[in-house]
């Protein structure tokens, strides 16, 4: 499905706020970034990071974890992530933990 993709920003007096991303068809409907409110962070052992949809659409691909996470925020705010690393499936925060736990740093994965 070919879609663009818009910020929803909320003007309230003389303020912008952003809200969300959402993605809009050729028919004019609008339809979430993250369909089925899921984001897919892929970490890779050269240390690149992919955010997917859970129908594979590749949304980003970059070099930080932080900065992934961001992103995801930015486009919907309100997501689950599961991340994938090392052939395991995580959530963001027994991700989050296991690294505190290890002392991993993202700069080490």
């Amino acid at each position: 499905m070919m879609k663009c993709v818009y910020n929803e920003n909320l003007i309230s007096y003389q303020n912008e706020r952003h809200i969300c991303q959402f993605g809009e068809t050729r028919d004019g409907e609008r339809v979430p970034i993250f369909p089925d409110e899921k984001a897919i962070l892929h970490i890779s052992d050269d240390e690149h990071y992919r955010v997917t949809t859970s129908t594979n659409e590749c949304l980003f691909v970059g070099t930080g974890y932080d900065e992934a996470i961001e992103r995801i925020k930015y486009a919907q705010p309100n997501v689950t992530l599961l991340i994938y690393f090392n052939g395991k499936q995580y959530t963001k925060e027994d991700f989050e933990k296991e690294r505190e736990e290890t002392g991993t740093d993202e700069t080490e994965m």
